[in-house]
C-alpha cells in the first residue's frame, strides 16, 4: 500500500455501482490547488527528529507515523514488517507485537490505529483477518478479534470502527465505500455509495480514512471528494482540483477493454492515478502520482496560499537538498521522512539544523521525521 517507492500494487475486481453525491454544488467547498510561486523554505518552520538506529529497531521504509502523548510510533508494513515506538526526541523504546503465530503475534502488521479514549494500540493482521489490541501504556498484549470485513483503512473512535475500502465491502448494487459498525463488527451504518470498484490500484497513503480535531474524513484515490463522517452519515465536505491535472473519468463499466484502464492512467502526463492527503489545523498536504512520478500540492488554509509542484521543484523549493515524503500529520504539523542516502545535495540545504543532520547521516541510519508547519 505505499509508494518509492514501492508502490505495490493491488488486484482487485473492476465493478461499477451507480454514482453518489450528497449535496449540492453550490454547497460543496471547492479547493483549488493553482500554481502560485511559494518558496517552501522561506514559508515553512522545520523541526527535525532523527529515529536512534539499532538492531532492535532498524527500519527499511516507513508507512506511517502518529505521534500521542510525547510518543512517536513508526509503521514498517513491508520490510521490518513491525510497529516501532520512539519517544518525542527519537530514542528508541519498544517494538509493538512482533511477527510469528501466537495470539499476539501478526504475519504482517498491515496498518495500526491508536485508540485514545480507550487507550488501546490496535493492529491489523490482515492476512489471518485479525485485529490485535495492545495496551497503549505497556504495549502488552490484550485481545485479539477476528475481523469479517475486508478494509483498506481504519479509525476507531466512541466504541465504534470507521472502515473504508476501495472497492466496496460486498458485491450488491448498493455497496458503500465507507462502513461504521460496532465493536462487535454489526453494521451501524453505510455510506459513500460505490461509483467504481478499480481491479488494481495504487495507494499513496496508509489510509484513505483520517481525523482531525475529532472530525473523521475520507477520500477515495481516484476521486476528487474529501468526505466528512458524521454520526449517521457521510457528506461531501470539499471538492479538489489541480492545476494542471485532471482527475480520470470512472464510466467504463460495460466495457471489456476497462481492464486496461488503470495501466493506461498510470502513463497519462496529467491525469492523476492516485493522491495521499495529510492535513494540520493549517495546511493540507497531499501528494500525487502522476505517470508513476510524484508531484506535490500545499493549501494554506488561512491565507488561502496554494501551489502544486513537480517533484523536481519540490525539491528545490523546500530548500532540504532531498526528497522528502509524507508520513502523517499532528494538529499542528505535517510529518514527512527523509531516509539517509548519498542524494542528498548538500549545498542546497537552506536550514542549518538539517545541515548538520545532514552532515553525519549514514547510508544504513534509520530515516530523519520532518516536521514542518507554516510561519
Amino acid at each position: 500500500m505505499k509508494f518509492l517507492y514501492i508502490i505495490p500494487l493491488h488486484l482487485m475486481l473492476l465493478l461499477s455501482c451507480s454514482s453518489h453525491e450528497s449535496g449540492t454544488i453550490n454547497e460543496i467547498k471547492k479547493i483549488h490547488f493553482g500554481k502560485n510561486d511559494i518558496r517552501l523554505s522561506d514559508s515553512m518552520k522545520y523541526r527535525f527528529v532523527a529515529l536512534e538506529t539499532g538492531d532492535n529497531c532498524l527500519i527499511g521504509h516507513i508507512n506511517r507515523v502518529e505521534v500521542f502523548d510525547n510518543r512517536i510510533f513508526v509503521h514498517d508494513a513491508y520490510a521490518a514488517k513491525s510497529l516501532f515506538v520512539f519517544d518525542a526526541g527519537g530514542r528508541f523504546i519498544t517494538q509493538v507485537g512482533s511477527k510469528g503465530d501466537g495470539p499476539e503475534n501478526y504475519i504482517v502488521p498491515h496498518g495500526f490505529e491508536i485508540d485514545r479514549e480507550n487507550r488501546r494500540i490496535i493492529v491489523s493482521d490482515s492476512d489471518r483477518k485479525r485485529l490485535i489490541f495492545y495496551d497503549l501504556d505497556t504495549y502488552k498484549y490484550i485481545m485479539h478479534k477476528n475481523c469479517p470485513v475486508e478494509y483498506i483503512g481504519l479509525f476507531a473512535s466512541k466504541n465504534r470502527f470507521y472502515f473504508f475500502s476501495h472497492f466496496g465491502f460486498d458485491k450488491s448494487r448498493d455497496d458503500n465505500y465507507i462502513l461504521v459498525t460496532d465493536t462487535l463488527f454489526k453494521p451501524v451504518f453505510k455510506d459513500w455509495k460505490c461509483n467504481f470498484k478499480a481491479y488494481r490500484f495504487l495507494t499513496v497513503s496508509q489510509e484513505s480514512i483520517y481525523n482531525i480535531n475529532s472530525r473523521v474524513f475520507a477520500y477515495h484515490h481516484l476521486q476528487p471528494y474529501l468526505y466528512e463522517i458524521t454520526g449517521s452519515n457521510c457528506k461531501i465536505h470539499a471538492r479538489l482540483s489541480f492545476e494542471g491535472f485532471t482527475f480520470p473519468a470512472l464510466d467504463f463499466s460495460a466495457d471489456p477493454a476497462s481492464f486496461q484502464y488503470m495501466d493506461k492512467l498510470d502513463n497519462s502526463p496529467r491525469e492523476i492515478s492516485a493522491y495521499g492527503i495529510y492535513e494540520s489545523n493549517d495546511l493540507l498536504f497531499i501528494q500525487l502520482i502522476i505517470g508513476k512520478q510524484p508531484c506535490f500540492a500545499i493549501h494554506h488554509k488561512t491565507t488561502n496560499t496554494s501551489s502544486v509542484f513537480s517533484g523536481k521543484d519540490f525539491i528545490d523549493s523546500a530548500g532540504l537538498g532531498i526528497a522528502v515524503f509524507p508520513v502523517g500529520a499532528t494538529d499542528e504539523e505535517i510529518i514527512c521522512r527523509i531516509t539517509a542516502s548519498r542524494r542528498i545535495n548538500r549545498e542546497k540545504i537552506k536550514d542549518p539544523a538539517f545541515a548538520e543532520i545532514a552532515a553525519n547521516m549514514q547510508e544504513d541510519d534509520n530515516p530523519v521525521l520532518c516536521f514542518f508547519k507554516w510561519k
